[in-house]
């Protein structure tokens, strides 16, 4: 018998709160915190709108471009907001996430960004779990002193 799968909302909520914990390390520069911070902030803040929106039976706005246009967009749109800002913004984002995603019926659809494919909802969740279990090797490498070039996804 296979064993049962885990509820997404909990392994998001684990991916977040080790997230949490990462992106706090006295080890990561400022700058490696700040810019990671402002990109997971724009992204959370996204996927908890998009999420209200099925939510509410609503059709959500999606984000276009390609991710490289996406991500300076949301180093701009947080460019002046500091980790005491971006910690709650964060927190925020994920209690709208954990509350809406539980009201979106599970044969939802849901578009990660225009032009790619759709997920069904517990898919998505993974798919936002993976982003910060990414963002969390990511931190964990820089704070162990890996050079941050050796990150593609984050350029």
């Amino acid at each position: 018998m296979a064993a049962p799968r885990p509820d997404p909302l909990l392994r998001l909520a684990a991916s977040f709160d080790a997230y949490l914990t990462a992106v706090q390390d006295p080890a990561l520069p400022e700058r490696v915190r700040d810019h990671d911070l402002r990109h997971m902030a724009f992204w959370h803040a996204y996927y908890a709108d998009t999420l209200t929106a099925f939510a509410s039976g609503q059709t959500p706005e999606v984000l276009s471009g390609t991710y490289k246009v996406i991500n300076r967009n949301a180093q701009r749109a947080h460019a002046e907001a500091g980790v005491e800002a971006l910690l709650p913004r964060l927190q925020t984002a994920q209690g709208t996430v954990l509350a809406a995603a539980a009201q979106v019926p599970a044969q939802t659809m849901i578009p990660y960004k225009k032009g790619s494919r759709p997920y069904a909802r517990d898919a998505y969740i993974g798919v936002v779990a993976e982003h910060f279990d990414m963002h969390l090797r990511y931190l964990h490498g820089i704070a162990q002193g890996a050079p941050e070039d050796t990150w593609v996804f984050h350029i």
